[in-house]
């Protein structure tokens, strides 16, 4: 395959899910607000939306073979609206994780800051999308392109989440995280415990049956798109089954996730076997099912090319 195809599905990929690991933590927090104190909120919130950042950032890099050499019969400059957007969404995300950090400003002024950079975010999967559907190619179906671009966004960023929640208990026992990031700005660690522990275990659950949702549909749009005869029909039958193999298997660990969640009360927030266990099971569903969208979005690239 050309190496712009694969710096096309890397990047749109990535791209797509610091997105909607922004947008889900989004909604986590004006969800979670009905409820919890922003200092409770904030111990679970803030190491995913830090890692967002490094993520765009390698997305970019892996745009650049995209960018510099485009895909055969496309036009450079096509590409530009993705990249500025792209850019600027990953300053933007920058700059509300510094503020988040510090806490700089009030609470509601942050929040709406994240509402702008949420906003551009959306605009640039949007644009993503259409930059493709407007070629007119008959492999680049033009209906389900921009669903399956945001469906790639919201599964993705939420099982990115999800494994950086499952993953706090460990980084809360790390002495250099705690020092640097988890200063403790908010109040004393210990009185949050308590709460941190049942919002945690809570969203583990709900986010693991919203996802195996929406793997169920992303299955569905697979098999949709290769009845269309659109860019399935360039995957070789066992990629094609591989991939959706690989979907029904995170929705597999992912409902090992959900039950393997520690009971409210119990010690979610320290590192055992269960909690072992479910970090393991929610990082096996990210990777099989990352793995799967990734070779879809790659196969569609290598379609819509001819090659």
């Amino acid at each position: 395959m050309d190496l712009a195809v694969w710096s096309a599905a890397l990047f749109t990929v990535l791209a797509q899910l610091s997105v909607g690991a922004f947008i889900v933590l989004g909604v986590f927090n004006v969800i979670g607000h009905l409820r919890y104190p922003n200092r409770v909120k904030n111990r679970l919130a803030d190491p995913a939306l830090y890692a967002i950042g490094p993520t765009i950032f390698v997305a970019m890099l892996a745009a650049l073979p995209h960018v510099l050499r485009p895909l055969p019969r496309f036009n450079q400059a096509i590409f530009t609206p993705e990249t500025i957007l792209g850019t600027i969404f990953g300053i933007l995300g920058f700059l509300f994780a510094i503020a988040q950090w510090k806490r700089i400003s009030a609470a509601r002024v942050r929040w709406l800051f994240a509402f702008v950079v949420a906003a551009v975010g959306i605009v640039f999967v949007a644009v993503m999308a259409h930059t493709y559907v407007a070629q007119n190619n008959p492999m680049w179906p033009g209906f389900t392109t921009p669903v399956q671009f945001f469906l790639t966004a919201i599964i993705s960023g939420m099982l990115a989440v999800s494994f950086a929640f499952a993953l706090y208990p460990w980084l809360r026992e790390n002495q250099t995280y705690r020092r640097f990031i988890e200063k403790d700005p908010d109040g004393t660690s210990a009185l949050l415990d308590a709460e941190v522990n049942r919002l945690l275990s809570s969203s583990i659950r709900v986010i693991g049956f919203i996802s195996i949702g929406l793997i169920v549909v992303e299955l569905v749009m697979l098999i949709f798109n290769a009845l269309l005869g659109t860019y399935p029909r360039s995957m070789p039958i066992p990629m094609l089954i591989i991939t959706a193999v690989l979907l029904l298997a995170g929705i597999g660990f992912d409902t090992a996730a959900i039950t393997s969640v520690p009971k409210l009360g119990s010690s979610v927030l320290k590192p055992t076997a269960r909690t072992l266990r479910s970090l393991l099971y929610v990082g096996a569903t990210l990777a099989l099912v990352w793995t799967a969208l990734f070779i879809d979005r790659l196969y569609y690239f290598y379609a819509g090319i001819g090659q």
